[in-house]
C-alpha cells in the first residue's frame, strides 16, 4: 500500500478508535494483570496462570517494539 495512502487512513482512523476506547477498562486489565502476577507469585494460582502471563508479556514487548518504545 502507498505510505502516504497509509498515512492517510491512519489520520483519519486514529482519532475514531481513540474516542471508542474506554480508559476505565483499560485501568481494569491494568488492575487485573498485575493482581494476577501478585497471585502467581503467592502460588495462589496454578501453572496455567504463569503461561497466559508469558503470553500477555510477550504481546507486550511487541506492542512496546512496534510502538519504539522498547529498549532493545
Amino acid at each position: 500500500m502507498n505510505p502516504t495512502l497509509q498515512n492517510v487512513a491512519a489520520a483519519a482512523i486514529a482519532p475514531k478508535l481513540i474516542r471508542t476506547i474506554r480508559f476505565s477498562w483499560v485501568l481494569y486489565g491494568v488492575a487485573a494483570y498485575y493482581g494476577l502476577k501478585e497471585l502467581k507469585k503467592r502460588n495462589i494460582f496454578p501453572d496455567q496462570t504463569g503461561a497466559i502471563l508469558e503470553v500477555v508479556d510477550q504481546g507486550l514487548e511487541k506492542l512496546k517494539q512496534q510502538v519504539g518504545l522498547s529498549n532493545a
